[in-house]
């Protein structure tokens, strides 16, 4: 088997058990965005798997946009200078 095919199958594995984990259910559209997501932080995470800070969590399937506003640096994503907070 190809190394691309075995971090697909990984991959789909280990969404569908970060799903059950954490109690997440999405509609068919949804599903494919968040596993998206997901997959971005799957690959990130076992490419830093070396490091004891990058660990798969909760907001694994979350967008920059949806983690940057818990952060408070929604504002990153403004359109205009008058879409900046003060």
């Amino acid at each position: 088997m190809n190394e691309t095919y075995e971090l697909t199958r990984d991959v789909d594995a280990h969404f569908e058990d970060f799903l059950i984990e954490f109690d997440k259910r999405y509609d068919d559209e949804e599903k494919e965005r968040r596993k998206a997501y997901y997959i971005r932080n799957y690959v990130l995470t076992k490419h830093q798997s070396g490091s004891s800070l990058m660990k798969l969590n909760h907001l694994a399937d979350w967008s920059d946009e949806e983690y940057d506003s818990i952060l408070g640096l929604e504002h990153l994503y403004s359109s205009t200078v008058e879409d900046l907070p003060d």
